[in-house]
């Protein structure tokens, strides 16, 4: 398929945190999406719970790290796999944050419309993991590089039953790791995407030279589960989640 690697470093960014240490580690990553007209950024809750408590947390927008300020809206403190893990900062209320993203590219949380024909899919997932992540750093310039993990869809409701996940609220695909390819296009082995939480999992549509036609966001990347399963948040379930908080937010 072809590299969409480098447009979607428009819309994907790394949160990044500084340790005890002083060290910059990654603690997930972050989506500019774009829903009825208004911008969003969007992760998953835990990224922001459980390291957001202890250090201050940004987002890398080239090589400059942007605070993430302003009020977030999450979903509550899930006790249960089934429990939803989303948070969001609407970009309106946070006009610094907001100042900071402007000229960047939104992905939109619309449905496939259903009419775009094309010969096959593909399903990848795609965000910064978090424990083998390699930075360069030059003067105060920091870089994060970002992966693209091939995965095949799992149908297979007893694994969704296995791992607690209902299947109108969540996505399992087993990424393939031997078969993802670098930004040249060579098969590349890639570390597991342990801490790739708040990532996108995407279906690209493509023609018979697989020449990329159409990418949707499927879903909100939440864990890696045993036998090389990712688990997705479904796209319907974050338009739901911001739709009735903004209902909340406007009576």
């Amino acid at each position: 398929m072809i590299n969409v690697t480098d447009s979607l470093t428009e819309s994907i960014f790394p949160i990044l945190y500084n340790d005890e240490k002083c060290n910059i580690r990654i603690a997930g990553t972050a989506i500019l999406a774009e829903h009825n007209g208004q911008p969003f950024l969007l992760t998953a809750a835990h990224v922001l719970r459980d390291l957001g408590r202890q250090y201050p947390l940004y987002i890398l927008l080239g090589n400059k790290a942007i605070a993430l300020e302003g009020p977030a809206v999450m979903t509550k403190m899930a006790n249960r796999q089934q429990d939803l893990d989303i948070a969001y900062f609407q970009l309106s209320f946070s006009p610094p944050l907001l100042a900071q993203l402007t000229g960047y590219k939104t992905i939109t949380l619309r449905d496939y419309d259903g009419t775009a024909a094309y010969a096959r899919e593909h399903y990848f997932v795609f965000g910064y993991p978090r424990t083998k992540a390699k930075y360069r750093r030059k003067g105060n310039e920091f870089r994060a590089k970002p992966f693209r993990y091939l995965t095949d869809r799992i149908t297979n409701h007893n694994l969704n039953k296995k791992y607690d996940r209902p299947d109108d609220s969540y996505i399992l695909v087993h990424y393939r790791r031997r078969a993802s390819k670098n930004k040249i296009g060579r098969r590349q082995l890639l570390p597991d995407p342990y801490g790739i939480s708040g990532g996108t999992l995407f279906r690209a549509l493509v023609d018979d030279s697989d020449t990329l036609i159409l990418l949707i966001l499927e879903g909100l990347l939440l864990k890696l589960e045993d036998f090389r399963v990712i688990v997705a948040t479904r796209t319907g379930k974050i338009r739901d989640f911001i739709e009735t908080n903004n209902e909340r937010t406007s009576t």
